[in-house]
């Protein structure tokens, strides 16, 4: 049976690896986007390769109306989604939100607290409803600190956020894995990352599982 997934930040390096991991799984995959359209393309338009189907959806993570519009058109295309990739990647955010002013903060605070929270909210209503369902996040950071306030404490946000849902999730129906990336994250860590995703047995243990392209396995 077709898995859909919703796999956020195709602007980011590792939001876009994950996305062609998932794509030659053969799981339809809506991906998502920041930014104003720059073209005159329908970009959520399917686009069918031979291992799946894709579409890009723009995210305007600052409201929970916009969370709500990504899994609305999701549904729209593909009828459910049953697997999400939450990805917070520190290292990337880092150099693109250096604007330490107090716009530059707001910026952090909307899209990266505000945006996925109003998106994990969105998405465990529904996981409720459909009685099934897995959510994943995951954290890449190397360093403890970058030198930015708004940054670690949307960091910090990120994984407290992990780790409560991972908590709500317990007398659910529906799973959460909470994965933490700590090197350069590789072709070869995105497949482990399926191969782990599909193996029926692995189950949620709500604490921080370390991925590394690496090594052989989890832990």
């Amino acid at each position: 049976m077709e898995k859909t997934i919703l796999i956020t930040g195709k602007e980011i390096p590792l939001g876009e690896a994950l996305g062609e991991a998932a794509r030659k799984t053969g799981r339809n995959l809506v991906i998502t986007y920041e930014g104003i359209k720059t073209s005159k393309e329908d970009t959520t338009k399917i686009k069918k390769y031979p291992s799946g189907k894709t579409v890009e959806t723009l995210w305007n993570r600052g409201s929970n109306a916009g969370a709500r519009t990504v899994l609305v058109e999701a549904e729209r295309l593909f009828h459910k989604i049953d697997e999400t990739l939450l990805v917070f990647d520190a290292d990337y955010y880092s150099q693109v939100f250096r604007d330490l002013t107090s716009t530059g903060c707001a910026k952090i605070i909307d899209n990266l607290i505000a945006g996925f929270i109003y998106l994990t909210w969105e998405l465990t209503k529904r996981y409720a409803v459909q009685n099934a369902g897995t959510l994943v996040f995951i954290l890449k950071a190397k360093k403890n600190s970058y030198g930015n306030i708004p940054l670690s404490a949307a960091l910090g946000a990120f994984e407290k956020l992990a780790e409560e849902t991972g908590e709500i999730s317990r007398e659910e129906n529906w799973n959460v894995h909470l994965f933490r990336i700590q090197d350069e994250f590789s072709e070869n860590g995105c497949n482990k990352l399926f191969q782990f995703l599909d193996t029926p047995k692995n189950k949620p243990n709500f604490k921080w599982n370390r991925i590394s392209s690496k090594e052989k396995f989890f832990f």
